[in-house]
Parts: structure tokens; C-alpha cells; sequence
């Protein structure tokens, strides 16, 4: 059976090691841009779109994954779309 990490490396990796302890979000967002690579940033477009269109027990991580604390699955949802579209944004533009 897999889990978070093998069905969505590249995500995890931003969850848990670019939003774990700043809670800037919009920081992060602009430092994880500038310093991940194109590819890497489409592969989080990709998985994350697949996140949220797919299996609820996987979207019910991704608050505990990037150590956030929301009052519903719907926020962290909402949450992890913003990010998507920022990064989305930046491919566009690149």
C-alpha cells in the first residue's frame, strides 16, 4: 500500500521541508520558486492537482505535513490551491 510520500514525492518535499516552520506562506512560496528548478515546480503543479482531485485520505494530511493548523480538510484544500496557483503563475511567466 503506499503512502503520502511514495504517491507524492515531490509534494511532500514541499509540505514538509519548504512549509514546516516558517509560517510566512507567501515567503516560502517566492524562496521555493526561485530556488526550485522549473521541472520541480511542475511536478508539484502536477501532484498537487492529482492531490486534491484524488483519495481523501491523502488530502487529509496535508495540513499535519506542513504543520499547519486549519479548522477543516476544505481550508487546508483551499490552501494547498493557492500554492499551486502561485507556482502556476510563475511557470506561465517562465
Amino acid at each position: 500500500m503506499q503512502n503520502f510520500r511514495d504517491t507524492f514525492p515531490e509534494t511532500y518535499t514541499l509540505l514538509t521541508a519548504w512549509f514546516a516552520d516558517d509560517g510566512k506562506d507567501n515567503k516560502v512560496i517566492k524562496e521555493f520558486i526561485s530556488e526550485e528548478s522549473a521541472e520541480m515546480q511542475k511536478k508539484v503543479i502536477e501532484e498537487g492537482k492529482a492531490l486534491l482531485n484524488g483519495e481523501e485520505k491523502y488530502r487529509k494530511q496535508i495540513g499535519d505535513l506542513a504543520n499547519r493548523a486549519f479548522d477543516n480538510q476544505q481550508q487546508s484544500e483551499e490552501w494547498l490551491q493557492n500554492i499551486i496557483v502561485q507556482i502556476e503563475k510563475n511557470t506561465a511567466n517562465s
